[in-house]
């Protein structure tokens, strides 16, 4: 099924009203605002790094500074073209079918290179988190998370662009987010499946152990508990690896623990948008405005 074309505008009335941080994006919610939970008793709910609200020991990861110099994410790489499709730029596309570029979904070449996708999300970060009454990120912080982002994302061969984007799906890049809580807690900026990592261990519109500055060493560790995986669950490698690389498919179970048996990424369980928010956040088209995706309403 190809890509639905629309411009940016304002979410529409749904059952229930949005909160402020879903008018921001409909794909962050600290209270399961977009039919999040997955009922424990449900087989969906496996071991995966699933989101259910969707607000959902140090090693050495220093790399030199070249390592990624071939990457495809790279800024230095050079794809054999760069599509119209791939500027940072408002025109959301909603994305349904089964994430296959057949479906009409964005192969890599459509992708923006890391560090412009990063640019282009810093602002947000700087200030997402005022929507949970918390400190802003500090230049320190974001500069913390970017380079977590890169050396977890090299060591566990998970392309950073797409660390980043389930980042910001999850928590818009806000070091001291609180935790969802249904079935088990889902804390830090991946909204993990039981993390250890946190510098807001409070859950559901709460505060509790916050810490500021958030340490380099914790952010760190929510960014591995994302990436990297928990004892208690999957995370973007092993989803990654299962999914036979396919990024959609990927961050579809990471939101929901599994994939509608007709495929589509668009149904299902959980956040409908999911998919399609963390596609356009890929190719440049999703950052800090509202997304457009109508797929919950």
């Amino acid at each position: 099924m190809v890509a639905i074309y629309l411009p940016l505008f304002a979410l529409t009335a749904r059952a229930f009203p949005l909160r402020p941080w879903e008018e921001t994006n409909r794909g962050i919610s600290p209270d399961s605002g977009t039919d999040d939970f997955i009922d424990p008793e449900s087989s969906w709910d496996s071991a995966t790094g699933y989101d259910d609200g969707q607000w959902h020991p140090s090693q050495s990861w220093n790399a030199s500074a070249d390592e990624s110099a071939t990457e495809p994410w790279s800024a230095s790489s050079s794809p054999a073209a760069t599509p119209a499709t791939a500027s940072v730029t408002s025109g959301y596309r909603m994305y349904t079918g089964d994430g296959s570029t057949q479906d009409g979904w964005p192969s890599e070449p459509d992708f923006k290179s890391f560090d412009e996708l990063w640019d282009a999300n810093e602002p947000v970060m700087s200030t997402s988190c005022s929507l949970f009454d918390q400190a802003n990120d500090s230049p320190d912080e974001i500069n913390d998370l970017k380079s977590a982002i890169e050396h977890v994302s090299q060591s566990a061969h998970v392309d950073p662009r797409f660390a980043l984007a389930i980042m910001m799906q999850e928590s818009k890049g806000c070091v001291r987010v609180w935790s969802t809580s249904h079935s088990h807690t889902n804390p830090g900026l991946f909204q993990s499946h039981k993390g250890s990592g946190s510098c807001n261990t409070g859950t559901d519109l709460s505060a509790s152990g916050v810490q500021n500055p958030c340490p380099a060493s914790e952010i760190r560790q929510m960014v591995s508990d994302g990436v990297e995986g928990t004892d208690s669950g999957d995370g973007l490698e092993q989803l990654l690896e299962e999914e036979g690389g396919n990024f959609f498919k990927a961050a579809r179970r990471y939101n929901s623990g599994s994939i509608d048996p007709s495929g589509d990424l668009s149904k299902g369980v959980a956040t409908h948008c999911y998919a399609s928010d963390v596609a356009n956040r890929l190719i440049g088209t999703l950052t800090g405005e509202a997304s457009a995706c109508t797929l919950d309403d």
